[in-house]
């Protein structure tokens, strides 16, 4: 089961479009006592014809304390483009219901295509909203939300395409040292795929070494890239030459395939072009590359502190974790500096690390909304 933990005044459960199997729950601890709400299943995918209905079944359970009652409704799935919209087509049933503590109640989601729709992919999420009695301690209302994704494919005028491909395939030095991969794939179809998978790692003259198993499946809707990550396995040899194959399902007549042969070896990564820029909206970029000229792709972290004339030490430093930087290859990045560092602040000190051996440490000017010459250029200049 999907677990996800927010503290009060709201709490959102993000929309992850990963299938896991089971169901989703929130919990929420006001002063008063404890709200825990859940929901089954955590996906929904539905096949069917232009014009036809199908029907689904949600259980709704209050797993906590205290009741609260819950407001249902179809909405937008995130990153699902307007034409491939299903929001319109769903009915749910009831909209508004109560729940006391340990009560279970199923919600009927209908789904109604309409005649004359284009065959692929439309999307929507039933999400569901709770409202609770109990306030906390500031007097606000304590409140939470889960959504179930419904993925749909309609086979309507022309066909289903479902279609993807492996466009970049790399080992990656982990975090921890050893070695894990991974896959961008794009769905080139008009549908929704599901990528289920393994990686297996052998020696360079075949023996084979070592099998990972993905983790969570991934769905990846029409047009879309994503990275698929395998998990690190063993401990690899440092200096010894690998290959590496993955293979992964995602619905079509054949798996997709990818390979790699790499070194293990320390990452020889460069950092170019840090610097800061100004948004249009007021706000501050962090912008910078990284040229990995190795045969491992990394996983790069950026720590951010801010400091003012006034207080040299500055907020907590702030550390993020981003996207993989690929083997040769150059990767960009753009970061929007939290608004708690770009309040009052004159420098920010930023540290890039990709890898143990790799570290980079720069103080950059924060001065915005000015005309002067140490004044942040525009981002878009």
């Amino acid at each position: 089961m999907l677990k996800v933990f927010r503290t009060p005044l709201l709490a959102n459960l993000a929309l992850a479009l990963c299938l896991a199997g089971g169901g989703a729950t929130l919990f929420t601890r006001p002063a008063a006592g404890n709200m825990s709400v859940g929901v089954t299943p955590s996906v929904v995918q539905l096949s069917m014809n232009e014009g036809g209905t199908r029907r689904r079944e949600l259980t709704v359970s209050n797993e906590g304390d205290e009741s609260f009652s819950v407001v249902a409704e179809a909405s937008s799935l995130t990153g699902a483009s307007e034409s491939s919209s299903a929001v319109s087509w769903i009915t749910i049933e009831p909209l508004r219901f109560e729940l006391a503590p340990g009560e279970t109640r199923p919600v009927r989601v209908v789904v109604n295509a309409p005649p004359d729709v284009v065959s692929g992919g439309y999307y929507a999420v039933a999400t569901l909203t709770t409202e609770a009695r109990a306030v906390d301690g500031t007097g606000a209302a304590v409140a939470g939300k889960l959504g179930v994704p419904l993925l749909i494919t309609v086979d309507g005028s022309g066909e289903p395409v479902v279609s993807a491909e492996v466009e970049r395939f790399a080992a990656v030095l982990e975090a921890d040292g050893r070695v894990g991969f991974r896959a961008e794939v794009h769905n080139t179809g008009n549908t929704h795929v599901v990528l289920r998978g393994s990686t297996e790692v052998m020696t360079a003259h075949g023996t084979p070494v070592d099998r990972r198993e993905l983790g969570v499946s991934t769905v990846i809707l029409p047009g879309d890239r994503a990275v698929v990550e395998g998990p690190p396995g063993r401990l690899l040899e440092s200096g010894r030459h690998y290959r590496a194959t993955t293979e992964l399902d995602y619905g079509g007549s054949k798996p997709l395939l990818g390979e790699t042969e790499f070194e293990v070896t320390a990452p020889r990564v460069k950092l170019r072009d840090l610097r800061l820029c100004e948004r249009r909206d007021g706000g501050v970029e962090l912008r910078f590359r990284l040229d990995n000229s190795g045969m491992l792709g990394v996983v790069p972290t950026v720590t951010l502190a801010a400091r003012s004339l006034d207080d040299p030490i500055g907020d907590a430093p702030m550390t993020l974790d981003l996207a993989v930087a690929w083997p040769g290859a150059n990767s960009s990045y753009a970061l929007e500096i939290p608004p708690q560092l770009n309040d009052g602040n004159d420098w920010l000190g930023v540290t890039v690390e990709s890898g143990a051996t790799a570290r980079f440490n720069q103080l950059l000017s924060f001065h915005t909304g000015g005309e002067d010459e140490d004044a942040l250029v525009r981002c878009d200049g």
